[in-house]
């Protein structure tokens, strides 16, 4: 496993990428590599460019090119519908602080 820490625009896809390369000219299948991103944008711009550079289909071959998020929701069997949405974090939120100001 690698990790790559780095501010946007220091080359960290890229040197990813490169060694996506390697991993593949030993004999990996793509399905068995995984790539994890923090946000959509990063996992979705590494997918597209892992697919467009190896001439990968991404559905197929790139499964694992993902966020981290979602590849623990995935391992974890939780249905997007299970997981608290924004309007109810608000809700939420609200009666918290309400119970804290009536303990208070």
């Amino acid at each position: 496993m690698f990790r790559i820490f780095g501010p946007p625009g220091t080359g960290k896809t890229t040197t990813l990428l490169n060694m996506v390369d390697e991993a593949l000219e030993s004999g990996i299948h793509p399905h068995k590599i995984a790539f994890l991103a923090f946000t959509r944008k990063a996992a979705n711009e590494a997918r597209d460019r892992a697919a467009a550079r190896f001439n990968l289909d991404p559905k197929k071959d790139l499964s694992y090119f993902r966020t981290l998020h979602s590849l623990a929701m995935s391992l974890s069997n939780i249905r997007g519908e299970q997981v608290m949405q924004e309007e109810q974090v608000v809700v939420h939120l609200l009666t918290i602080s309400a119970m804290l100001m009536v303990v208070d």
